[in-house]
């Protein structure tokens, strides 16, 4: 029988996995994947750090509206991202664009740019009020579309900072 810790980890891996499909699969959650331990990184020996201790207070409360929840769950995201071969930078880049769209608020300062790219490309296709549901086929193609942007963007870093440099001019033209 898995303790509420273990089912926490398994069930929130659940739905990034789901969301991710179109991209590749993750795989089943293990321990493994992440490094248990309170550090202040997100990135540690090539896993997302993610202490027991998250789960724990966040099993307390439940609150998935929570500070605690988004940062637990955008540490899974960097372990999938990094499943999926996108490198540290990009997996967090990539954690934080669609932790801020699922969220709807920014979640890291330096890839500012990088978020409110795809949180306007999202506004877009949905509505600022889109219900976040991993299930629904068109949020799965969204979500790869903009894994696929980030991968071009690994694989060739002119391409991003391009596109971010014109993206930006185009707010400050608005």
């Amino acid at each position: 029988m898995e303790n509420k810790l273990t089912t926490t980890k398994r069930n929130i891996w659940n739905e990034v996995r789901e969301s991710l499909i179109l991209c590749g699969d993750v795989g089943e959650f293990k321990n493994s994947i992440i490094h248990n331990e309170d550090i202040p990184r997100l990135i540690y020996k090539g896993r997302a750090v993610l202490s027991d201790n998250l789960f724990k207070k966040f099993n307390l409360s439940n609150n998935v509206e929570s500070d605690l929840f988004s940062v637990i769950y955008q540490g899974m995201v960097i372990a999938a991202s990094l499943k999926l071969e996108l490198n540290e930078n990009y997996s967090v880049i990539f954690a934080d664009c669609y932790c801020s769209i699922k969220f709807q608020r920014s979640e890291n300062k330096s890839t500012q740019y990088e978020q409110v790219y795809f949180s306007k490309k999202f506004i877009s296709m949905f509505s600022l009020n889109n219900k976040w549901d991993v299930k629904e086929k068109n949020l799965k193609i969204f979500i790869k579309d903009m894994y696929k942007t980030i991968c071009n963007w690994q694989n060739n870093p002119f391409l991003h900072k391009e596109e971010i440099d014109s993206f930006k001019e185009e707010l400050h033209n608005i």
